[in-house]
């Protein structure tokens, strides 16, 4: 691929669209961009569309569409690529980056300023690729397995939106991982990558499913594996080559359902090991609200009375584990049931009638995969906002301060 940082932001700026105060490639259902093909006909579509027209078949846009000023063609294309003209892998590249989590967008108010990533990686002496460029990046390349992180710098925007990185790690006889990450200005992002080995020697297989105890129902459940590390960002049913060997524990988590763990998994090579949890529903339903990616927390276990009693003093907890560095909090909200306690389906719960904030955390790399408690002492209020009845407590954890 050759498409550069330069090109990306102007095509996103000029045959994309505005979305707050980002530019972004549009997906294969927005009308928005307005543009040419070689016989002056005028059409809407996505980026895509846009650039396919552009680069394959002569057509053209503008930068101010209303005026027509500002010429969009090829030859302008090629020139904010440095000189080289689009290929047909760039413009695949503009299809697979349009829309959902790999969507490309960037701020022009966060262009000048800075974030520090950090990586590391399963296995020593990777090479770390950023944003596709052509080489590895130096300052991530060769990768470690073990902290220090290797860092870099990179571009990034203010939040809300932040600036979206990808990052691609290649070592011979093992699978190429991709992860996509945001990061916000002067925040220090850290990312830990599984590489998983490609069959062959001392090599297994894990089958990993999960289901909801005493049914046939399949559960899509986080997992943790001993000894391995960045494999929580994937869920079950998922199928993974590790190296072979007993591994003494692999925990399955999922929202609102008890932690399973199954322990002494052996895993020889060249079999395939299948390995299933049975998770019970826990007692009251969790939901975790984070960004992508989904699973930069979990919510372990919270703390209320089973009874409240108006103007009464009680204290509340959550208990929550994090997977990267930042500010984090969480919140208990007391919902109507609603249809939730014949269907326990989220969706049917009714609405809130009490929030409790708890405090926020601060996860430094010591702190990542561990449990840490968020409590808080609460009066619980009158009849007017919280009428006698029963309710359902949902935990919910945040990525962010306060």
């Amino acid at each position: 691929m050759t498409l550069t940082d330069g090109a990306k932001k102007y095509i996103a700026k000029y045959l994309g669209i505005k979305e707050g105060d980002k530019y972004c490639f549009s997906d294969t259902t927005a009308t928005s961009i307005r543009y040419w093909d070689a016989s002056d006909v005028s059409h809407t579509g996505s980026t895509l569309d846009a650039v396919s027209t552009i680069v394959k078949f002569g057509g053209y846009s503008y930068e101010d569409k209303v005026a027509k000023t500002g010429k969009i063609d090829a030859a302008k294309l090629t020139s904010e690529n440095g000189g080289t003209a689009l290929t047909d892998n760039d413009i695949i590249w503009i299809a697979n980056n349009s829309d959902g989590a790999a969507k490309y967008c960037y701020s022009e108010g966060g262009v000048s300023g800075k974030a520090t990533l950090c990586v590391l990686t399963s296995e020593d002496f990777a090479d770390v690729y950023l944003d596709d460029e052509p080489n590895p990046n130096p300052d991530l390349s060769p990768s470690r397995s073990e902290r220090p992180y290797k860092c870099t710098e990179v571009s990034a925007a203010p939040p809300p939106n932040g600036t979206q990185h990808k990052i691609t790690v290649r070592k011979s006889g093992y699978k190429e991982a991709t992860e996509y990450v945001t990061v916000f200005e002067n925040q220090t992002k850290k990312i830990t990558i599984y590489l998983e080995p490609l069959a062959g020697a001392h090599v297994g297989t894990l089958e990993l499913h999960a289901y909801k105890a005493g049914t046939t129902e399949e559960i899509h459940a986080n997992f943790d594996i001993d000894g391995i590390s960045g494999e929580e960002r994937y869920i079950t049913p998922y199928t993974m080559n590790v190296p072979e060997k007993t591994y003494d524990w692999i925990r399955f988590y999922c929202t609102g359902f008890e932690d399973y763990e199954v322990t002494n998994v052996k895993v020889k090579e060249g079999e395939t090991t299948p390995v299933t949890a049975y998770m019970k529903p826990k007692k009251f339903w969790k939901q975790v609200y984070v960004g992508p990616p989904i699973t930069l927390l979990v919510i372990d276990d919270f703390d209320i009375p089973s009874r409240l009693y108006w103007d009464n003093e009680y204290e509340f907890s959550v208990t929550i584990r994090c997977f990267e560095t930042g500010k984090y909090y969480a919140n208990i909200d007391l919902r109507e049931p609603g249809d939730f306690m014949t269907t326990y389906h989220y969706d049917d719960l009714g609405p809130i009638r009490w929030t409790i904030d708890l405090p926020e955390v601060e996860i430094t790399e010591f702190d990542i995969n561990k449990k840490v408690k968020l409590k808080k002492r609460h009066i619980v209020p009158g009849p007017d906002m919280l009428p006698a009845g029963t309710y359902v407590a949902v935990a919910v954890g945040y990525e962010g301060g306060r």
